[in-house]
């Protein structure tokens, strides 16, 4: 699935996640799906957004910024790009 305006019905038209994967990943991914449609009770932060609001959210001296989440920075100046919550197996800087 990685169709744009699919991705765009939920906000996320430009997720890298679009792009086509390895057989290995797409199975992983449907797994993944089949988890959390059968625990419809459970919290689900799927995307860097959700997790990023749900941990600078927090009340009083628990807030957290986006440099204390886990994160890989890209780029020099003003072309610096902070990504949240990255998913490769680089370490978080």
């Amino acid at each position: 699935m990685h169709h744009k305006r699919l991705y765009a019905a939920i906000g996320e038209p430009d997720n890298r996640k679009r792009r086509p994967a390895p057989i290995g990943t797409l199975a992983s991914r449907l797994m993944l799906l089949d988890l959390v449609l059968d625990e419809p009770s459970r919290l689900w932060l799927g995307t860097s957004c959700d997790k990023r609001q749900s941990f600078t959210e927090l009340d009083g001296d628990k807030r957290l910024d986006d440099v204390d989440l886990p994160h890989l920075r890209y780029g020099i100046g003003r072309d610096r790009v902070l990504r949240l919550f990255p998913t490769s197996s680089r370490s978080a800087r």
